[in-house]
């Protein structure tokens, strides 16, 4: 950022002054229609980034598969994407899920009480519902 105040009006007047030739760019993906890993990896690898740019990926939908945003990093061919954020949800239906009598669904009320006493934790108490749902399936 370079500045300067006007001596007359004491108006500031900012100017961002880029220091690197790249900027920094998001991208959003949907990844509900993504069947595996391996797919979702794919589909980064096909995608057009530009050179003069970081990226980071931001995958949003829902999701039916099991997604480790590190791991996939590593496969990924574009030197210049940088970081991906897994923004999905669960792609299952929590409220069918919680009104089975069995572990699992007491596990999906007690976390679905939590969300309603603390809305503000909206995000971790869903990744917690993922990590539980997954070590169920395991």
């Amino acid at each position: 950022m370079c500045g300067e105040i006007d001596e007359n009006t004491k108006e500031l007047k900012l100017e961002f002054v880029p220091v690197d030739e790249k900027e920094y760019a998001e991208l959003k993906l949907d990844v509900t229609d993504i069947a595996s890993e391996e797919e979702l990896i794919e589909k980064i690898n096909d995608g057009k980034f530009e050179q003069d740019k970081y990226w980071k990926i931001i995958l949003t939908g829902e999701k039916y598969i099991d997604i480790n945003s590190n791991k996939i990093l590593k496969y990924i061919v574009h030197q210049n994407v940088i970081k991906i954020k897994d923004m999905t949800k669960i792609g299952i239906d929590l409220n069918l899920k919680a009104k089975k009598n069995n572990l699992e669904g007491i596990f999906i009320r007690k976390l679905q009480e939590r969300l309603k006493e603390f809305p503000e934790d909206s995000e971790k108490i869903y990744k917690a519902i993922e990590i539980g749902l997954n070590a169920f399936d395991k």
